[in-house]
C-alpha cells in the first residue's frame, strides 16, 4: 500500500520494492528471495520496459526479483497474464519478432 501513496504516484515510483512493505519491512529479512508483481495498466502507464501497455491492457504483468540472497536482484520478467484462468506466460523481449506471434495467439 505504501507504493500507492500520492507521493509515489507523483514521483512515478509505483513498481514494488522492499521499501513498499511499509510497516512490514522486517518480514523481507526472513526471505531468501522476494518477488513482486507489478501491473502498470492499473496506473494508466502507456509504455513500460519497452512494452506497449495500451495494447496489452490488463493482460500484462511484470515479475521482479526484489531481494535475492543467493544471486542477482532487480531482474524483471515480463508476463502475459489471463486472470480469468490464472494463466501466466513469459513474454519475449519487446523488440523480438516472436512477441507479435504471442500477441496474435492471444488476440491482443
Amino acid at each position: 500500500m505504501e507504493k500507492e501513496s500520492n507521493e509515489s504516484v507523483k514521483l512515478g515510483r509505483l513498481a514494488p520494492t522492499s521499501d513498499g512493505l511499509s510497516d512490514n519491512k522486517g518480514t523481507c529479512k526472513d526471505f531468501d528471495t522476494l518477488l513482486g508483481i507489478y501491473n502498470p495498466y492499473k496506473y494508466d502507464i502507456k509504455n513500460y520496459k519497452g512494452y506497449d501497455i495500451t495494447r496489452f491492457k490488463k493482460n500484462i504483468r511484470f515479475m521482479e526479483i526484489i531481494e535475492n540472497r543467493s544471486g542477482e536482484g532487480n531482474e524483471v520478467c515480463p508476463l502475459l497474464f489471463d486472470g480469468s484462468v490464472n494463466f501466466f506466460e513469459e513474454l519475449p523481449k519487446p523488440n523480438d519478432s516472436e512477441l507479435s506471434v504471442v500477441m496474435n495467439k492471444f488476440n491482443i
